[in-house]
């Protein structure tokens, strides 16, 4: 995972895709982003993606199992 750290007004580039992506404002723990995208690029939140992806051929959607705690993720050798 990349991280960055930018402030309000500033943005950065996936060049590759054509997509800028903007700090617009930060309020407490909330972060408002602006995307510019080519319009053939699809852009979903990560739990809409995650629920699509879940889906089954019949169109209903699968629950997805529940992340692994870190408890649980420390006391596997």
């Amino acid at each position: 995972m990349l991280i960055l750290v930018r402030k309000c007004g500033e943005a950065f580039v996936l060049a590759e895709a054509n997509i800028i992506i903007t700090i617009l404002e930060v309020h407490g723990d909330r972060v408002r982003i602006g995307v510019e995208a080519p319009p053939e690029v699809t852009i979903y939140r990560h739990e809409v993606w995650e629920r699509i992806q879940n889906q089954g051929k019949d169109g209903e959607i699968k629950r997805a199992p529940p992340p692994e705690s870190a408890a649980t993720a420390a006391a596997l050798p």
